[in-house]
Protein backbone atom coordinates (compact mmCIF):
# COMPACT_ATOMS: atom_id res chain seq x y z
CA UNK A 1 0.00 0.00 0.00
CA UNK A 2 1.38 3.27 -1.04
CA UNK A 3 0.26 6.55 0.30
CA UNK A 4 -0.25 9.45 -2.05
CA UNK A 5 1.90 12.45 -1.26
CA UNK A 6 -0.12 15.48 -0.33
CA UNK A 7 0.60 18.94 -1.60
CA UNK A 8 0.62 21.50 1.17
CA UNK A 9 -1.90 24.31 0.76
CA UNK A 10 -0.43 27.81 0.95
CA UNK A 11 -1.89 29.99 3.62
CA UNK A 12 -3.06 33.48 2.72
CA UNK A 13 -3.13 36.13 5.40
CA UNK A 14 -6.63 37.36 6.17
CA UNK A 15 -5.70 40.99 5.37
CA UNK A 16 -5.02 40.06 1.71
CA UNK A 17 -8.28 38.11 1.38
CA UNK A 18 -10.49 40.96 2.53
CA UNK A 19 -8.67 43.46 0.28
CA UNK A 20 -9.16 41.23 -2.79
CA UNK A 21 -12.88 40.90 -2.25
CA UNK A 22 -13.24 44.64 -1.76
CA UNK A 23 -11.28 45.34 -4.97
CA UNK A 24 -13.43 42.88 -6.91
CA UNK A 25 -16.61 44.49 -5.63
CA UNK A 26 -15.53 48.03 -6.54
CA UNK A 27 -14.12 47.27 -10.03
CA UNK A 28 -17.17 45.57 -11.49
CA UNK A 29 -17.64 47.86 -14.48
CA UNK A 30 -20.20 46.96 -17.10
CA UNK A 31 -19.25 46.21 -20.67
CA UNK A 32 -21.02 49.33 -21.90
CA UNK A 33 -18.94 51.51 -19.55
CA UNK A 34 -15.72 49.94 -20.82
CA UNK A 35 -16.74 50.42 -24.47
CA UNK A 36 -17.69 54.07 -23.98
CA UNK A 37 -14.45 54.70 -22.10
CA UNK A 38 -12.43 53.10 -24.94
CA UNK A 39 -14.28 55.12 -27.59
CA UNK A 40 -13.83 58.38 -25.71
CA UNK A 41 -10.07 57.78 -25.46
CA UNK A 42 -9.62 56.61 -29.09
CA UNK A 43 -12.11 58.74 -30.99
CA UNK A 44 -9.92 59.83 -33.94
CA UNK A 45 -8.49 56.38 -34.84
CA UNK A 46 -11.97 54.88 -34.70
CA UNK A 47 -13.34 57.54 -37.07
CA UNK A 48 -10.41 57.08 -39.48
CA UNK A 49 -10.83 53.30 -39.53
CA UNK A 50 -14.58 53.60 -40.14
CA UNK A 51 -14.03 56.08 -43.00
CA UNK A 52 -11.33 53.95 -44.62
CA UNK A 53 -13.49 50.84 -44.37
CA UNK A 54 -16.41 52.66 -45.97
CA UNK A 55 -14.25 53.84 -48.86
CA UNK A 56 -12.77 50.38 -49.48
CA UNK A 57 -16.15 48.65 -49.38
CA UNK A 58 -17.69 51.23 -51.71
CA UNK A 59 -14.81 50.94 -54.18
CA UNK A 60 -15.09 47.14 -54.09
CA UNK A 61 -18.80 47.31 -54.79
CA UNK A 62 -18.31 49.64 -57.74
CA UNK A 63 -15.59 47.40 -59.17
CA UNK A 64 -17.78 44.32 -58.77
CA UNK A 65 -20.72 45.95 -60.52
CA UNK A 66 -18.60 47.17 -63.44
CA UNK A 67 -17.04 43.71 -63.86
CA UNK A 68 -20.39 41.95 -63.87
CA UNK A 69 -21.78 44.50 -66.35
CA UNK A 70 -18.83 43.97 -68.73
CA UNK A 71 -19.35 40.19 -68.56
CA UNK A 72 -23.00 40.65 -69.50
CA UNK A 73 -21.99 42.80 -72.47
CA UNK A 74 -19.52 40.20 -73.76
CA UNK A 75 -22.14 37.46 -73.41
CA UNK A 76 -24.66 39.56 -75.35
CA UNK A 77 -22.10 40.29 -78.06
CA UNK A 78 -21.18 36.61 -78.36
CA UNK A 79 -24.84 35.61 -78.57
CA UNK A 80 -25.49 38.22 -81.25
CA UNK A 81 -22.76 36.95 -83.57
CA UNK A 82 -23.72 34.21 -85.99
CA UNK A 83 -21.30 31.48 -86.91
CA UNK A 84 -20.10 31.58 -90.48
CA UNK A 85 -20.18 28.34 -92.44
CA UNK A 86 -16.77 27.01 -93.36
CA UNK A 87 -15.71 27.64 -96.92
CA UNK A 88 -14.19 24.82 -98.88
CA UNK A 89 -15.22 21.67 -100.69
CA UNK A 90 -14.10 19.16 -98.08
CA UNK A 91 -17.21 19.38 -95.92
CA UNK A 92 -20.57 18.52 -97.44
CA UNK A 93 -23.91 18.72 -95.74
CA UNK A 94 -26.03 15.68 -94.87
CA UNK A 95 -28.70 16.53 -97.43
CA UNK A 96 -26.08 16.57 -100.19
CA UNK A 97 -24.82 13.11 -99.22
CA UNK A 98 -28.35 11.69 -99.17
CA UNK A 99 -29.18 13.06 -102.58
CA UNK A 100 -26.02 11.52 -104.01
CA UNK A 101 -26.96 8.00 -102.82
CA UNK A 102 -30.26 7.87 -104.77
CA UNK A 103 -32.09 6.19 -101.88
CA UNK A 104 -35.83 6.83 -101.55
CA UNK A 105 -36.71 8.99 -98.53
CA UNK A 106 -33.00 9.20 -97.73
CA UNK A 107 -33.12 6.32 -95.21
CA UNK A 108 -30.49 3.62 -94.85
CA UNK A 109 -30.77 0.32 -93.01
CA UNK A 110 -27.47 -1.52 -92.53
CA UNK A 111 -26.04 -0.33 -95.78
CA UNK A 112 -29.07 -1.29 -97.88
CA UNK A 113 -32.01 0.80 -98.90
CA UNK A 114 -35.00 0.51 -96.63
CA UNK A 115 -38.48 0.61 -98.11
CA UNK A 116 -40.48 -0.85 -95.20
CA UNK A 117 -40.29 -4.55 -96.24
CA UNK A 118 -38.08 -7.24 -94.79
Amino acid sequence: MSTKPTIPQPTIPSSQVSGATEAAATTTVSLWDRITDFVSRNRKPIIYVAAATTIVVTAGGIWYLTQSESKKKTKRAAAGKKKRPKQGGSVTSVSDEESQLNIPNGMLFRGKSFNGRR
